[in-house]
């Protein structure tokens, strides 16, 4: 597998697909100690409580309505993922890029040492499936109507922000909840490695899950700093600024040169055009259209592996505890991985996943046998 910085995985995001950049760096953790504040649960039968999320649900207006969103009398905004509910889509699945082989954003190989990064700090493997509705945060840290996270930190909260800021691959300014968190009741936890989760089996937690269900792609990217039609126009405009300065060689000027960064144009305006093509789709589509980045949905009634942070979310403030997790949940109760079916060629974290699979199938299959 390449090692790849995340600078590149922004690239080869825009060159293949979505706009994802979690890199798969891998790396030592540094101090692998979480913080003593955040150890502990309070109570197990606390977190057992379901979500007022999923309670006096009623259909909210327009859009949203039509996306298969609820909001309770809270304000909070659930969905519920069910196959036939959802088309599921992506920028190379609308554009019918191929997958290939030879380029992992995401480790084929997930242990802990190749998935620490972004908002994943002390990884604990679990066994889960899901206990209840979806709750989607449309805006940073609200669900609906409810601001969920604090925009400030608590003293305790800084001090567990200031801890991980010094851990490698580490970026504390993806400390925010944004797109899915789903309830699911902790079936068996498989292996803490040696660190110290603060929840227990049977509780029910709330996982983050990477896709989204939005109309609006460029301002949901934009809030997740990962602005692709930018990156392509800027990446557009450095390469006419080279060709025109090579240009100004004139008979000198290197033409085999010129024709390569040509044709890096023309491959930058087509991936351009093919963002451009699949946001609009999303923003018109009759249905509600559930965007892929490198994971698939979990299902109900089936058993998944996940990598979820020992730790809950810091300075959260209603009464459930939320985590953040791996993208990738593997269903290794079931004889085979997630398929799109006849669409699964243009699955651009096909590879990736697949492999990730049959290695957590092989290590961890065991603890998923009926």
């Amino acid at each position: 597998m390449k090692k790849l910085t995340k600078t590149t995985a922004l690239i080869l995001s825009a060159l293949m697909l979505f706009g994802c950049t979690s890199n798969s760096a891998n790396g030592s953790v540094g101090d692998t100690t979480p913080p003593s504040e955040s150890s502990v649960t309070d109570s197990k039968n606390e977190s057992k409580v379901e979500s007022s999320a999923t309670e006096n649900s009623t259909a909210i207006e327009l859009s949203n309505e039509k996306d298969g969103f609820i909001k309770d009398s809270k304000g909070y905004l659930s969905f519920s993922y069910e196959n036939d509910k959802y088309q599921v889509n992506s920028v190379s699945i609308y554009s019918e890029r191929e997958a290939v082989d030879d380029i992992y954003i995401y480790p084929t190989n997930p242990i802990p040492n190749n998935i620490i990064f972004g908002t994943l700090y002390w990884p604990v493997a679990i066994k889960c499936r899901i206990a209840g509705e979806s709750l989607y945060f449309s805006e940073k840290n609200k669900c609906g109507d409810v601001t969920v996270k604090s925009s400030e930190y608590s003293k305790s909260g800084q001090e567990y922000i200031d801890k991980i800021s010094k851990l490698d691959n580490m970026n504390a300014s993806n400390d925010y909840m944004l797109g899915v968190y789903t309830p699911v009741i902790v079936e068996e936890i498989i292996d803490t490695f040696s660190y110290h989760p603060d929840f227990q089996v049977g509780d029910i937690i709330y996982i983050q899950e990477d896709y989204n269900i939005t109309r609006d792609l460029y301002s949901y990217y934009k809030l997740k700093n990962q602005d692709t039609l930018k990156f392509l126009q800027d990446k557009l405009d450095e390469l006419q600024n080279v060709i025109d300065e090579e240009l100004k060689n004139g008979d000198k000027a290197n033409e085999k040169y010129i024709t390569e960064m040509q044709a890096q144009v023309k491959k930058y305006q087509q991936m351009e055009s093919e963002y451009k093509a699949y946001y609009k789709f999303v923003e018109e589509s009759d249905t509600p259209v559930l965007n892929l980045s490198v994971g698939f949905p979990m299902q109900k009634d089936k058993s998944y592996f996940a990598y979820v942070n020992s730790t809950k979310i810091v300075d959260t403030i209603d009464d459930n505890s939320y985590y953040y997790s791996y993208a990738q949940k593997f269903n290794l109760g079931d004889e085979e991985p997630e398929s799109l079916g006849e669409n699964e060629k243009y699955n651009w974290f096909h590879y990736s996943y697949i492999y990730g699979w049959a290695n957590m199938k092989e290590k961890y299959g065991d603890h998923f046998k009926k």
